[in-house]
């Protein structure tokens, strides 16, 4: 298993939502709704997972979707707790309870356990 390589996943994971979140930020419509802003990241995490899961298993298959997963979702939520929340939310008043309390959050965990795993089992069964 190559714990390295699928961290390496879950910072580009991480780094391709966080540009993501802050491109959107900037945009006027985008800035005056959450919501929109929550269902554009919704729909991109499922494009940031696809190619986060294609450099993982660039080199092969190491390890399951789900062990894939649950490593990606740590470190993007370990690189929340040391970037994100410090330099972005609590500027805005946000802390890490709140932070780590929103439901969005849990949502798109839950998004990126699924798609990992769906898009793991399907990269396996093309190398078969």
């Amino acid at each position: 298993m190559n714990k390295i390589r699928a961290v390496l996943s879950g910072i580009i994971l991480w780094i391709m939502i966080f540009s993501l979140y802050t491109l959107i930020s900037f945009i006027p419509l985008f800035r005056q709704s959450i919501i929109l802003q929550n269902s554009i990241v919704f729909i991109g995490v499922i494009i940031f997972v696809y190619f986060s899961v294609l450099f993982y298993f660039r080199k092969g298959k190491k390890i399951s979707g789900l062990m894939l997963a649950i490593l990606m979702i740590i470190t993007a939520l370990g690189l929340d707790a040391l970037v994100t929340v410090p330099m972005v939310m609590i500027p805005q008043g946000i802390g890490y309870k709140i932070f780590y309390a929103t439901p969005f959050l849990w949502l798109m965990v839950a998004e990126i356990l699924m798609f990992t795993v769906l898009f793991s089992q399907l990269k396996a069964n093309q190398n078969d």
